[in-house]
Parts: C-alpha cells; sequence; structure tokens
C-alpha cells in the first residue's frame, strides 16, 4: 500500500509540474511589460529545472516498479 501511495504522491506532483510548464507558454504569448499587472513568464532557466525535475520523477517512479516487480518475481518463483 505504501508503493501506491507513493505513486499517486508521484504522479500528483508530476502533474502539477507539467501543468506549470505547459501554462508558462500562454504566459509567454500574452505577457506585455509594458501592461501593468501582466505576469512574466518563467525564465527558460526556471522551465529547463521543473522538466529536469519531471524526468527524475519519472526515472524515479519506473525504478520503483522495477524494484517492485523483481521482488514479486522473486516470491514467485520460490
Amino acid at each position: 500500500m505504501r508503493e501506491m501511495n507513493r505513486m499517486h504522491q508521484v504522479v500528483a506532483g508530476l502533474g502539477v509540474v507539467l501543468r506549470i510548464v505547459g501554462g508558462n507558454s500562454v504566459l509567454e504569448d500574452e505577457y506585455d511589460p509594458a501592461a501593468p499587472g501582466s505576469t512574466p513568464p518563467l525564465t527558460k532557466a526556471a522551465v529547463g529545472m521543473l522538466t529536469a525535475m519531471a524526468a527524475s520523477m519519472c526515472e524515479e517512479m519506473c525504478g520503483s516498479m522495477e524494484r517492485r516487480a523483481t521482488f514479486y518475481n522473486s516470491e514467485v518463483k520460490a
């Protein structure tokens, strides 16, 4: 059950990161530095860091599934 809870947390976080990165392109299109209250987009560095974090989350999730599958396979063969 802990594994499923962890996967849920990772996938929920990944969804948030992807929405932020996806929404940034809208901010880039709509940003007007002359307009008061116009929200500036994230920097390319910030988007790169978020993308790297998302990739790391995917890799962690994949590794966790592989470890769990290996454990289950060893239990079934025993």
